[in-house]
């Protein structure tokens, strides 16, 4: 079955690529009319490989990755440090960046999945992302929320990427629902 799974999530990540390569609007990329992903500026969103290309390759070396991860209730804030080899870190904090300009620019991106959904939501309004390389094989990110809701959503949020890290794509795969709580809690945020 896993291996079935696996065959799967390469035929889709090959797809999507083949897609992106000939700038067909892929689900989730949020695509404008022109089938470009919209941005704030050139100079933010312009990157060097399409997302899930990126995503595929951070799959294949997860567990090169180490990584310390520490929340902080009173500041509403999370950070992460993770150390691995320069080309890994260089591909995560390009996809950090990828996935923070797509969602800043009114897309999703895993529209078909609530806790992205939602994360995308509160975001864009609510949520703080830091990216910085303290070396070539270390990178922080910080997220700090603006509010409970947006700090429960980033903490959802850690679980999830923890789960692609030790999981890989058995995660991915994995559609990820938000706790009745938490929506009770953002309900006074969202549009």
């Amino acid at each position: 079955m896993n291996n079935i799974i696996l065959a799967l999530g390469g035929i889709l990540v090959a797809l999507v690529l083949i897609l992106a390569a000939q700038n067909i609007p892929v689900a989730g990329t949020a695509a404008n009319d022109k089938g470009a992903i919209p941005s704030t500026s050139e100079e933010d969103c312009s990157f060097s490989y399409p997302p899930g290309m990126l995503i595929n390759f951070l799959l294949n070396v997860r567990t090169e990755f180490d990584y310390d991860y520490k929340e902080f209730p009173e500041e509403r804030r999370i950070e992460w440090v993770i150390n691995g080899p320069e080309d890994a870190i260089t591909a995560l904090a390009e996809h950090i960046k990828q996935m923070k300009c797509i969602i800043e620019s009114g897309g999703n991106p895993r529209a078909h999945d609530p806790l992205f959904v939602l994360e995308a939501a509160i975001s864009r309004k609510y949520i703080n992302t830091e990216i910085i390389r303290e070396s070539p094989t270390t990178l922080r990110v910080i997220k700090t929320g603006d509010n409970d809701c947006a700090y429960e959503v980033i903490r959802l949020h850690a679980r999830v990427v923890q789960g692609f890290i030790e999981r890989g794509r058995a995660e991915v795969m994995r559609i990820h629902e938000v706790p009745q709580e938490v929506m009770d809690l953002c309900s006074p945020y969202l549009e």
